[in-house]
Parts: C-alpha cells; structure tokens; sequence
C-alpha cells in the first residue's frame, strides 16, 4: 500500500476531516486508514503501536482523530520558539543563508568601525623628511653659484641662504650662526605616496615627488620631467668670503657635498632616467 501521494486527487476514497489547530489537512479513506498533507503532497498516518484507530473517533467532523496520539510521537524539539509545529515530514525547510549573510554583515561592520576608530585615534608619524635641513649648491636665479639649504616642518618650509644673498629679504632673520637669513616660503601640502612623498603648493597648485634616500633626497618634478638631488647627512657650512665678498662654503665642505651628491645620483629612483637635471 501506498503511504504517500503528491496530489489530493491520488487519495483513495474517503472524507475530509477538519483542519487541525496547526493547519495540518486531515483525510480518513475508506479503508480506516488516515492522510496527513506535507509540503509535497499527502502522507498516510502510521502509529507508532500500529494500532487500528477507533471509527467512531472519525464519525464527528468536529471532533476529528485523537491528535494527542499524533504529537506524542514527537518531542518538544519539533516546535520553534512560537510554538509552531515544524516537526518530520512536513517541517517547513529553513535556510542558513539569512543567518550567514546576517553575520558577514555584521563581522564587516565591526571589522570597518575598529578600522576606522583605529585611523582616527592612532598617531600619524611625521615625514621622514622632516626636521632634516636639505643642502644644495646651484644657481640661485642671479648668474650666482650659491649654497642654500631647505628644511621641512609640519605646515611650513625654511630656505636657508648665506647671509648678504640676494635671495635674502630687506630686513631678514638671521640664523644663530649668522652666517644665514632665513626666509619663510608658501606652506606645502605633504602626502605620504609610499615610494615617495608628493608635496604641493596650495596656491600655485603644483606639486613634486620627493624620494628620500639615506643621505638626502631626490626631488622629481612630474610637469617638466626634471630632476634634482639635495644632500641631507652633512652639516651646515661654514661660510668664508671670497675676494668680492661673497660667503660661500669652505673646500673641505665641497669635496664632502659632491661626493654625498655623487651617491645619491647613484640611488636615484628609475622616474629620473628619462628626465634631465636641473
């Protein structure tokens, strides 16, 4: 015999009973025998004790069969947290994925706001470059081989030149040595690019590549190719007047300048191999 059908209309001949209290369609054959609906269609109710079921149990409509012996079958485990009967073979299947993609969810939130409170409330360290005074010995703009020196700070760039330069303001400050004027430029804008630091005027909005290395730095400008070295492990000059007095570093202070310039031209990032110095 048969124990299950897909369709009402397999069912052997018989009456409809009621509905239980959970939904459940009821059918009793002919035959005695009892059919309970499922997701899939209609299963035959089977007792445990395999007992034969009092007819007169299904005589009244109303009274239907004893469902006690039906839910004894089944343990406390078989109804969710509202008491809906969820039990076997008509346990309306439940899926994982809402749970999974609740927790994936919440895991990124959190993994995002410990991310996010860790980038505000850590201490950002300051560029390598800062603090370092940065010498070079070029032309200064006035036919007039000079040195100068560069340091960066937090919102803020020093130029150093020998005092009596024309670079030098009217009434400039000068250095503790005396040897320099210090003149105070536009402010850069300093970002952290990993290979290098890019340093922009706000004003002028332009902005160049600075790649430091062990003993000072290679400045790479993007908009005209160029590039140029500044030494940084060497210390300030001592300055000496020449024969139309002008201050100018000693020799001991140039032969170590070159040869400091010489190695940094040697590490020079590959973005100065097309480009030409200046």
């Amino acid at each position: 015999m048969r124990n299950h059908v897909s369709r009402w209309e397999d069912l052997p001949p018989g009456d409809w009973l009621a509905n239980d209290e959970h939904g459940v369609h009821w059918f009793r054959a002919d035959d005695g025998s009892h059919w309970y609906s499922v997701e899939d269609g209609y299963r035959l109710w089977e007792e445990e004790n395999t007992q034969s079921i009092d007819n007169s149990k299904t005589q009244n409509r109303n009274k239907g069969i004893n469902y006690e012996d039906f839910y004894d079958d089944y343990d406390s485990d078989d109804y969710d947290d509202d008491d809906t009967y969820v039990s076997g073979s008509f346990r309306r299947k439940k899926s994982l994925l809402p749970a999974i993609l609740m927790l994936i969810i919440i895991g990124v939130v959190g993994a995002s706001g410990y991310f996010f409170y860790d980038y505000i409330t850590k201490e950002v360290p300051e560029p390598a470059l800062y603090g370092q005074i940065y010498w070079d010995y070029s032309d200064n703009g006035f036919d007039v081989q000079e040195v100068n020196g560069l340091q960066f700070q937090q919102d803020e760039v020093t130029r150093f030149y020998p005092n009596l330069s024309e670079m030098c303001d009217e009434d400039p400050q000068i250095d503790e040595s005396g040897q320099f004027c210090i003149r105070e430029v536009e402010a850069l804008n300093v970002w952290d690019r990993g290979d290098y630091y890019e340093a922009c005027e706000p004003e002028l909005i332009t902005c160049v590549h600075l790649y430091i290395q062990e003993k000072g730095m290679t400045i790479y400008d993007p908009e005209w190719e160029n590039c140029a070295d500044i030494v940084g492990s060497i210390e300030k000059p001592e300055l000496v007047a020449d024969d139309e007095g002008r201050l100018n570093p000693t020799d001991e202070w140039m032969e170590q300048f070159y040869q400091i310039k010489s190695e940094i031209k040697y590490e020079r990032p590959t973005v100065c191999d097309e480009s030409f110095d200046v």
